[in-house]
């Protein structure tokens, strides 16, 4: 059986008429588009036809005219960036068009047909100022040297530790503070601050009666030294003894912090404690009692936190101020 392109004995081959204004080319049988005969221009594509000058045959001759599609702006191209278009306006309706604001393209099952609102908002968030930038450093260095403190003592208490746990650059922890003392005594003021407004919320839902008042009050101060304001100042004594920048800078400090916690403790116990001639000696005893109790609580932290120690400091109040 004879293949295609082969003579076949006895057959004469019809000339094929050709048409007005076709290419006069010869097809050149199966192998003229590999060979890269005349008839290899119809294995090739409209477009490489156009570019170099070949007649096109007269189906598509009609299409000639057609433009070239431009570098970077095809079809499909241009297609996605008309369908984001819809997308970013149907996300961000326009100013004016509440109806379109509360519009959604597609509904829930169910709904009905009722529209759905969309959480979308048109404003950029508003911008922080400088003052609230540098408000928001300084705590987050502050809290980082309060729990460093207490979860790591003072000793591993370093100013890289706080940096990164605070999550700040080297830069910003200096311009807030210019010394590791500096920064531990803005963690200890942060500590009090806390604790003053915990005693102060705790004094207020104490009784008018001042026996009962004494003995509430009593427990309302026992539970403070069991925080983390306790933990880091016994972590800055102790170091205080040996560092003579710390202690110089601890004492002052100290002092001030002695005057407003007298004070917190005298508004805890009411006006019987705090106008007695004795209240000053009342104090002392028991914030010196308490310091004692609560250092041996810190060595063992497995040991119960109420006992006959707080009848006892109850007992001397009421004996003071009797």
């Amino acid at each position: 059986m004879a293949g295609p392109g082969r003579a076949v004995p006895g057959v004469r081959r019809r000339p094929v008429p050709g048409r007005a204004g076709a290419a006069a080319v010869r097809h050149g049988g199966r192998d003229g588009p590999l060979r890269g005969g005349e008839g290899a221009q119809l294995g090739r594509g409209r477009q490489h036809r156009l570019d170099h000058g070949h007649r096109l045959p007269a189906a598509l001759r009609r299409r000639a005219a057609v433009r070239r599609p431009v570098p970077g702006r095809r079809r499909g191209l241009r297609r996605a960036r008309r369908r984001a278009g819809r997308r970013l306006r149907r996300a961000v309706p326009p100013a004016g068009d509440p109806a379109r604001a509360c519009r959604s393209r597609r509904q829930p099952p169910g709904s009905g047909g009722r529209l759905t609102a969309i959480a979308t908002s048109a404003r950029p968030p508003l911008r922080r100022t400088q003052a609230e930038r540098r408000a928001a450093t300084r705590e987050a260095l502050v809290r980082a040297t309060v729990e460093s403190l207490v979860e790591l003592g003072y000793a591993r208490t370093t100013t890289q530790e706080v940096q990164r746990r605070a999550g700040v650059s080297r830069g910003a922890l200096t311009h807030q503070f210019t010394s590791k003392a500096e920064l531990l005594l803005a963690a200890v003021d942060h500590l009090y601050e806390e604790f003053s407004a915990s005693v102060r919320q705790a004094a207020a839902d104490l009784p008018a009666d001042s026996t009962l008042r004494i003995r509430l009050g009593v427990e309302v101060i026992w539970e403070r030294f069991h925080g983390p304001l306790f933990v880091a100042a016994m972590e800055l004594w102790g170091a205080a003894r040996t560092d003579p920048e710390l202690r110089a800078a601890l004492l002052p400090y100290e002092r001030r912090l002695n005057v407003q916690l007298r004070e917190l403790s005298m508004e805890v116990f009411g006006e019987r404690v705090a106008g007695h001639p004795k209240s000053e000696a009342v104090y002392q005893v028991l914030l010196t009692s308490m310091r004692g109790q609560a250092l041996t609580y810190a060595l063992q932290p497995d040991a119960p936190r109420t006992g006959p120690h707080l009848q006892h400091w109850a007992t001397i109040v009421e004996a003071f101020t009797a």
